[in-house]
């Protein structure tokens, strides 16, 4: 009997899940529109789809996306673009890669819903809300990178999301909406700010593996969260707690010029800005020299200094970029190339 009732329950689920999904893949026009500023083109022989244009993409009504059920293989939308419109890509089972452009602002409700073959999506930092059911059902999705910037996460995002093993949430989120991660039954470990008030019902429920839970706060912050019913599998996971988020610095090395005709009379130097892009950063920024010529020097504070002297020529140096962190992130590095011409 209970073997029967399991099963029962199991094809209840399935279909919830995909209940409403076609299994008829419609073909894309080879170019069109999907936002007041924003158009598309689809190469069908690769499956690929280039958003383009700025502003927002439209919100479509379930079927009603001209990329519904399609063979789309991946998407890439350009800068410029700051929303993925409700509905855009409901069930494009054949999805695999998607690359987001910094600048995105929201991802809308259902807008990757039923993407089964999607394995892996990145966040850029600039999004601040992925909104209801956005990733529901994308049944092959065993990881995800979280902006740092979300603020809200909306009910069901992640309903369904069978293969999802860890997650983290973004520190400033204040609330983890019901049903949130139902039925993602791969779950193994999760991270959590204490900057999360509530936990909504069935927010963990059918997380029969989440075993560790990743806590920024103290033991009193976690008992003071309000955790709705069936989120039996987060209560009763192994808490961490004071966990540091890892720091979400990003940094890149820029190309600049200096005029041999006044390296003939003394050294120059070269403002952190101007030298440097860092964004992201959490704890004071320091700079480290790490290869390159000798005549150029890098301050901690990032100013470089090209000695006198130096011959014309281009120039390629590696610096260490660190932030120190803070009481919430840990201390992060990145490595990058500054080019240097000297003409």
């Amino acid at each position: 009997m209970k073997k029967l009732l399991s099963v029962f329950l199991s094809v209840t689920m399935l279909l919830s899940i995909t209940a409403g999904l076609s299994f008829n893949a419609y073909a894309v026009p080879s170019s069109g529109s999907c936002g007041k500023n924003v158009t598309y083109k689809y190469d069908a022989s690769k499956g690929e789809l280039v958003i383009s244009g700025t502003g927002e993409m439209d919100a479509f009504v379930a079927m009603e996306s001209p990329f519904y059920d399609s063979n789309i293989k991946s998407i890439i939308i350009n800068n410029g673009v700051t929303s993925v419109g409700a509905s855009a890509f409901y069930c494009c089972r054949n999805l695999k890669s998607v690359k987001l452009p910094n600048g995105l602002k929201r991802i809308d409700d259902w807008a990757f819903r039923g993407c089964s073959a999607l394995t892996y999506i990145n966040i850029p930092n600039s999004v601040t809300d992925i909104s209801s059911m956005a990733f529901r059902a994308c049944s092959s999705l065993t990881g995800i990178t979280l902006s740092s910037g979300i603020k809200t996460i909306g009910y069901s995002a992640f309903f369904g999301c069978w293969k999802l093993t860890g997650i983290t949430i973004p520190y400033g989120v204040t609330s983890i909406e019901p049903s949130t991660f139902y039925s993602c039954n791969s779950l193994t470990k999760i991270y959590i700010p204490k900057t999360v008030k509530s936990v909504g019902f069935d927010a963990f429920r059918d997380c029969e593996k989440l075993k560790d839970v990743y806590y920024s706060g103290s033991q009193k912050d976690w008992k003071a969260i309000n955790v709705e019913t069936n989120n039996e599998y987060l209560t009763r996971a192994t808490i961490h707690y004071n966990y540091k988020y890892p720091n979400p610095i990003t940094a890149k090395g820029n190309k600049v010029t200096v005029k041999r005709s006044k390296l003939k009379k003394k050294n120059q130097t070269v403002a952190q800005k101007k030298a440097f892009s860092v964004s992201n950063a959490k704890g004071k920024v320091t700079y480290k020299k790490t290869s390159g010529n000798k005549k150029i020097t890098v301050s901690s504070a990032g100013k470089i200094t090209v000695k006198k002297g130096l011959k014309k020529g281009t120039y390629k140096i590696k610096v260490k970029v660190t932030a120190a962190g803070n009481s919430t992130y840990k201390s992060g590095s990145k490595t990058v190339k500054v080019t240097i011409v000297v003409k």
